[in-house]
């Protein structure tokens, strides 16, 4: 078969899979589920509004005794005394040491050696774990010179 030009190849591919190359229109169909949920159709005159940060109470709620309260708080003399402030400066927490990812409810010798024991004995689970727990730190238990060392994999 000869080889197509560019306008031959469009042609060959809309008669070969039945569809042709339309550009992709934007819908303003708005879907908020799955197919089977309710499509809407979004008009175009529909447009959206900013609303003021200005709340206006009606006369009835005012009745039922609401009471907007203004932009800024007053503090108590004694809330004062505390140190709190309404400017809304960041306040610093002193940090509190996280606890060490790398501790285990057994040292390294009785996790290195429970490994040997027998499969009943609940020693050899709790090492078990405790090498499941270190290798999710990427560390492995290694003998080296009679010493057992955490090493990083």
């Amino acid at each position: 078969m000869p080889a197509a030009t560019n306008q031959d190849d469009s042609t060959n591919q809309s008669k070969t899979t039945g569809f042709s190359q339309k550009p992709v229109q934007p819908s303003n169909i708005i879907s908020s589920g799955g197919k089977e949920a309710e499509k809407m159709k979004l008009a175009v005159t529909d447009k959206l509004e900013q609303v003021s940060s200005e709340v206006v109470l009606a006369p009835e709620v005012e009745k039922a005794g609401v009471v907007k309260i203004g932009e800024t708080i007053e503090l108590p003399p004694d809330v004062k005394k505390l140190g709190v402030t309404a400017n809304g400066s960041p306040v610093t927490v002193p940090a509190s040491k996280p606890p060490s990812a790398h501790s285990m409810p057994l040292s390294d010798e009785a996790i290195y050696s429970g490994r040997r024991l027998s499969i009943g004995n609940t020693i050899r689970w709790l090492s078990e774990w405790c090498i499941r727990k270190l290798k999710k730190a990427h560390l492995v238990l290694r003998n080296i010179q009679g010493k057992i060392v955490r090493v990083k994999i």
